[in-house]
């Protein structure tokens, strides 16, 4: 089972609280569908880890995922300024039916 992942893009908030949207390419190579469990998005400043629950890639599909970051998990700017260099970690990968 093999799926990966990488950062593509963050989405500022639109509201006067702080936080982002970090817009994620998941993408299973693997000859099976895949079920992520688990993912951590790392920057040079902070991480979050994620349990998405309904995240099932079928054999060969990439999908976009969005994920929203608030301020207790690292400074945002950090992130908004080099979405190039966070990475995501797939932690947990399943079968999925």
């Amino acid at each position: 089972m093999t799926a990966r992942a990488e950062v593509v893009g963050v989405e500022p908030s639109r509201e006067s609280v702080p936080w982002v949207i970090a817009v994620l390419r998941f993408r299973n190579d693997g000859p099976a569908p895949v079920r992520v469990g688990r993912y951590r998005v790392v920057w040079e400043t902070g991480a979050i880890t994620a349990s998405p629950g309904d995240l099932v890639l079928r054999a060969g599909e990439e999908r976009v995922w969005r994920l929203r970051i608030d301020p207790g998990h690292g400074r945002l700017d950090a992130l908004t300024d080099a979405p190039a260099a966070a990475r995501v970690e797939v932690l947990e990968v399943g079968t999925a039916k």
